[in-house]
């Protein structure tokens, strides 16, 4: 590295043993980053920051230098005398890179391998932890195409846990199959609850329970009795 008349002249202030570090680094292929001074005045203070990391003699005092390790963005380190009024300073260590995000998601995955094998006490498969999954969601109930139709498919259907359920500000309301009889039961501001066991008497019940839908499906115009049918049907919560 060629140095200017100026940078020379700085270098010859410094001790000998330390100007020899300086000169060993640049004839091994180093070069001066920066010379210069720091606190409290020239030449106390006085310092050459190297671009690379040492090659010529170990990170270590001895020779008649003392080293001490620094942890700084300035420096990671510094040769001085017993005067300590001159320094050789080590460039800092290059911050370590950034973790993946990716390398991290992939590595807390879980791993289709069975129970026995190496690693599974701590990642157990997607459907061991989970449990058996459907390959897609279930399919929507398929609306039958006549009145006599739907008022059975709903009565198959509550008595296999389906239920129709409301709410409003004034409470909840729930209409469901419970010990061989069909139930509806109000919660909140006026509670109560309603039975019967035959189907004659579920159809008006069903048409009092949904009688908001049936209203908004209306729209101005009456709907006839199996269009009437067909909102009740898609009231309903399938089981």
């Amino acid at each position: 590295m060629h140095l200017t008349a100026e940078q020379h002249a700085d270098l010859a202030r410094f001790p000998c043993a330390l100007r020899d570090l300086v000169h060993a680094e640049l004839a091994a292929g180093n070069a001066i980053e920066d010379i210069g001074h720091s606190f409290p005045a020239p030449p106390v203070g006085a310092y050459v920051l190297l671009v690379r990391a040492l090659t010529t003699r170990p990170v270590a005092s001895g020779q008649g230098l003392d080293f001490r390790a620094r942890n700084s963005a300035i420096t990671s380190g510094e040769f001085t005398d017993a005067g300590r009024h001159f320094f050789v300073l080590l460039p800092p260590v290059a911050a370590p890179a950034l973790p993946s995000m990716d390398a991290i998601r992939r590595s807390h995955a879980p791993l289709d391998q069975p129970l026995g094998a190496e690693g599974a006490t701590q990642r157990l498969p997607a459907q061991a932890r989970l449990g058996p999954q459907p390959s897609q969601h279930p399919s929507a109930l398929t609306c039958p195409d006549s009145v006599e139709a739907i008022q059975q498919a709903i009565v198959h259907a509550l008595k296999r846990e389906a239920r129709f359920n409301r709410s409003d500000k004034e409470g909840s309301s729930t209409l469901m199959w419970r010990t061989g009889r069909f139930v509806r039961t109000d919660e909140g501001d006026y509670p109560s609850e309603a039975s019967c066991s035959e189907e004659a008497d579920l159809w008006p019940l069903l048409r009092s329970f949904c009688r908001l839908a049936l209203w908004r499906a209306e729209q101005g115009q009456p709907l006839s009795e199996l269009d009437t049918w067909r909102v009740i049907w898609r009231s309903m919560s399938p089981p």
